[in-house]
This record gives structure tokens, sequence and C-alpha cells, in this order.
């Protein structure tokens, strides 16, 4: 249920209209002054659909193709877009991880990477969770969707471990409820933390 309060003016409508595919609820929540959960609800009444990504147009991809030792932060800015979703575009325009993967790396920043023939014999380089979850559904995936580990073991690829979410708010309210189970697991004693060698370790259980 939305929350009550005051009425969204015609040129917050606008605004909403204009960014809603290119801003994090968050961000649009402070541009306006106004609650993530109301600008959320707002956007479900304008028939605005976070996950929808408004099409890349020809100068945003020859800005990306140009951009090298550049921060996909700094072309995100310059495009009003998020820098996940550039990074992701860079992927698909085939220039690989952002300023990252090595010609011959089989892995980054813990995620299994593989080559994906395109048409015309050129070969692209994405995340293989990716790739996994495109097979299985038979379809590209939109830059937008993220792909959740359910045991967090980012090596782990198989179908039955991965989760589509439609974007980023969705992948991050599953890490926070996540985070809610461990904080109650801790009060109610399941694992304790080890000062002594500053990691967390199950509690013994007693017989």
């Amino acid at each position: 249920m939305c929350p009550r309060g005051r009425l969204f003016t015609e040129r917050e409508d606008a605004f909403l209209r204009t960014h809603s595919g290119t801003m994090p609820s968050r961000e649009l929540a402070k541009r306006l002054g106004r609650s993530v959960r109301a600008v959320q609800c707002r956007c479900r009444k304008l028939g605005l659909r976070k996950w929808q990504v408004h099409p890349f147009t020809a100068d945003e991809d020859r800005l990306i193709r140009s951009a090298k030792g550049r921060t996909s932060v700094e072309i995100a800015r310059l495009l009003g877009r998020t820098p996940a979703i550039i990074r992701m575009r860079a992927l698909r325009l085939g220039l690989g991880q952002w300023k990252s993967i090595k010609p011959n790396a089989t892995e980054y920043r813990g995620y299994k990477i593989r080559n994906i023939r395109k048409s015309g014999g050129k070969y692209i380089r994405i995340p293989e969770h990716r790739a996994v979850m495109e097979e299985y559904l038979n379809r590209r995936l939109a830059d937008s969707e993220r792909v959740h580990h359910i045991d967090l073991d980012k090596r782990n690829n198989g179908i039955a471990n991965l989760y589509l979410c439609s974007g980023d708010a969705e992948h991050r309210r599953i890490h926070h409820s996540l985070s809610i189970i461990l904080t109650e697991l801790f009060r109610s004693g399941a694992f304790l933390f080890d000062r002594d060698n500053g990691v967390y370790r199950p509690c013994e259980i007693r017989k």
C-alpha cells in the first residue's frame, strides 16, 4: 500500500517519466525530496517499470567506445545513467569488462568469465553466470537485470543456484533479507564473534 502524503505535481511526474529508467529509486527520491517508497509507488501508478532501461542511442554507444581511460562513473554522469548499466552496455558492445578484464583472464572479482561467440566470428567476454542464465531463458538479459548466486558462491554457476533479478533494487533486497536473518541468528546465539582472531564462528552445540 502506498503511503499517503502530498500529491505529485505534473512537473514531478514528468521528471519520473524521463529518468525512471536511468536512475535508481533512491536518487529519484533525493532529487524530488520524497521517500523511496513514495517514488516507487508513483512509478507503478504511472506505469513506469524501473527495470526497463531506455535504449542506448548511437551517440551514447560512440561515447562508451571512446571512453578508454575514463571511469564508468564519469560516463554514467555524462549520459544520465547508472555506472552498472554503462559497464554492462560496454560488455554488449564487445568491449569486455570496463577497463579490467585481461585478454586471457578466466575470472574477474571472483566471477568466472566466458567467451561468447557472436555473429561475424567475434568473441565477447561476459560473466559466466549471466551466460548460463541467458542459455536457460533462451534470450539475452537486459543490461539492468542481475543474476543472484543463491548460495553466495560466485563460482557456482549451476542454474539451480542462480536467481534472476529484475534490477539492482531487487538484488539489494535479497542481500538485505539475508542480513536481517544473520542479525537474528547472531542475537539468538547461533554464532559469535571471535575477538582474538577477528572472525565469526558458529557456537558449539551443547548436547
